[in-house]
């Protein structure tokens, strides 16, 4: 049965789970890629999972404040775009430091009332 660890940034497995992942996005990404990571640091985030499969870390995650319930993806992560509006997110115009960038896709969660 998975395990979920709440910790934060400084957890060794999260950081292990973090270089894979940007490996990948360094790929995915292509020459945007360092656009991305200035904004993706992961020092000193508060709010950190890490979830384990017998005993294994296979998936991680972190939350940044920003503004309540918005994110952001490139648009090369299609896996994570669909579940994300499969659990509510609906996509909005892109934000901040995202706002004109094609690879960008900013999402909100859709609050039922």
């Amino acid at each position: 049965m998975p395990q979920i660890l709440r910790t934060d940034s400084s957890n060794s497995d999260f950081q292990t789970l973090v270089k894979l992942l940007d490996a990948d996005l360094s790929i995915r990404d292509g020459e945007e890629h360092a656009f991305y990571a200035q904004y993706n640091k992961t020092d000193q985030l508060k709010y950190v999972i890490v979830l384990y499969q017998d005993q294994k870390p296979v998936a991680c995650g972190a939350i940044r404040e920003f503004a309540e319930a918005v994110m952001e993806i490139g648009k090369n992560q299609p896996e994570a775009i669909q579940l994300y509006q499969k659990i509510g997110f609906e996509v909005i115009e892109n934000y901040g430091q995202y706002a004109g960038i094609d690879n960008s896709v900013c999402m909100q969660k859709t609050v039922m009332s």
